[in-house]
């Protein structure tokens, strides 16, 4: 989906991480009960090579263990309870529930190895529309070398520019933000480059309203996917005159052409 070609997409942040506890089934299933249209989920791989469903590399935030993933068999991760009464689930797990939910997937990769091996369990699952996001740009660029027509997402929280051209560079489907650093030349680059922007994470009705007015297109994550799903794209006639102001701004530089000098180090 291109950033400036379709409407702005409502994603659920690890499903509802604002209203269940995050990356379990119980926040998946609350997503779809909300109507997503996508869900965003992390991923690390256990000591004896299974693919779950977690963001942070340890339990710490969610169970009361303080064990690492890395370091635990999928039997004993399975063993330990997490606050919510749930357990960390299996990426394949998780991909089945979506998969008979239709609903697109954008799978982090929290890790930069097995890589093979993780393309192999989205083998599986060949037809739904999956996405592989990371921060980690290497691990997406050998993924890419694996999988050529796997749909990437560079993640970025603070060189939003390098990851667009990046992204560019290696025919990735878009860049996944952080809100704070979306701009309108990061924005401006990204259409050029045909790169679908997500942007994260985005819990404010406000915050929400001015990205869809001003950056059109650009897909919401969110832990609170109620608060936007019934929300108009964009109301121009009820925005401020500055938010109408500045929209312009973005649409005229969009449309703009620039000359820019050969020795620049900007590639666009």
């Amino acid at each position: 989906m291109k950033a400036h070609s379709t409407p702005s997409r409502v994603i659920g942040h690890r499903g509802a991480a604002g209203l269940e506890l995050e990356n379990t089934l119980a926040s998946f299933k609350h997503a779809f009960a909300l109507g997503v249209d996508a869900i965003e989920f992390d991923v690390h791989r256990t000591f004896d090579g299974e693919f779950v469903v977690c963001h942070d590399p340890h339990l710490a935030r969610v169970s009361t263990s303080r064990a690492f993933i890395k370091d635990l068999s999928y039997a004993e991760l399975h063993s330990i309870e997490l606050h919510n009464g749930q357990q960390v689930p299996l990426l394949r797990d998780v991909l089945a529930l979506c998969v008979s939910r239709r609903t697109p997937v954008i799978v982090e990769l929290k890790i930069d190895h097995h890589l093979a091996h993780f393309c192999a369990v989205l083998d599986a699952f060949a037809g739904h529309d999956i996405t592989v996001a990371s921060f980690h740009h290497d691990a997406l660029e050998q993924i890419r070398r694996l999988r050529p027509a796997l749909p990437l997402y560079l993640a970025e929280a603070v060189s939003p520019v390098a990851a667009v051209q990046r992204a560019r560079g290696m025919r990735a489907a878009g860049v996944d933000l952080n809100v704070n650093v979306l701009n309108p030349l990061v924005y401006w680059l990204a259409r050029r480059a045909d790169l679908e922007i997500m942007v994260y994470v985005v819990d404010h009705p406000l915050l929400g309203r001015f990205v869809r007015l001003i950056y059109p297109g650009v897909h919401l994550c969110t832990n609170q996917p109620g608060l936007f799903l019934n929300e108009p794209a964009a109301r121009p006639k009820r925005a401020r005159p500055l938010l109408r102001r500045l929209k312009r701004m973005v649409e005229k530089l969009c449309s703009t052409e620039f000359i820019v000098p050969e020795d620049s180090r900007l590639e666009v």
